[in-house]
């Protein structure tokens, strides 16, 4: 009886918590901005960080969602110290190895791709630049997604109109 009895009182609060009194409505804005998460590809040359990348956390700004900028090189925590502090971006992911100063896109796309697929990224952006034009063709690739380049504004978050991104599918 004592079972019957927890099972009804569990059955009630249970209905009790679904039933809502009046609609709860969330604009298509708010879902799609926590839902995005945009990765901004930082360059850097020589332990300073390239103000052309900084294009990308703006675009990545217009989207809306999360902004975490990636960085990669030797001697680099002052790079990502200094990027920390750049409006937008929540957090910064630094990589802390010499075979990554040159920015080579052989070797720079393949750690990209890893740290996309590990944080579950919906964009990735990159400045318009020639590391950036160089780099966004490989990561595509190894993703099996389509690159658009050559973009100069982001109008909402379903329009491509100074990045080239990368839009990683789920």
């Amino acid at each position: 009886m004592f079972s019957a009895a927890r099972h009804s009182a569990l059955r009630q609060a249970r209905t009790t918590c679904l039933r809502s009194t009046r609609p709860v409505t969330i604009s298509r804005d708010a879902t799609l901005a926590r839902l995005l998460s945009t990765l901004a590809v930082l360059e850097q040359r020589e332990g300073k960080l390239n103000m052309s990348s900084l294009a990308a956390v703006s675009a990545g700004m217009k989207l809306g969602g999360s902004i975490t900028g990636f960085v990669a090189g030797s001697n680099i925590k002052g790079v990502a110290e200094e990027a920390s502090k750049v409006e937008g971006l929540e957090k910064v992911i630094y990589i802390e190895n010499g075979d990554y100063d040159k920015g080579l896109p052989e070797n720079y796309a393949p750690l990209l791709v890893e740290n996309i697929k590990k944080g579950g990224f919906t964009h990735v952006l990159a400045g318009h630049s020639a590391f950036g034009k160089t780099l966004m063709p490989r990561v595509a690739a190894l993703l099996d997604v389509q690159q658009i380049s050559d973009i100069t504004a982001i109008e909402s978050e379903d329009s491509t109109h100074t990045t080239s991104p990368v839009r990683v599918p789920h």
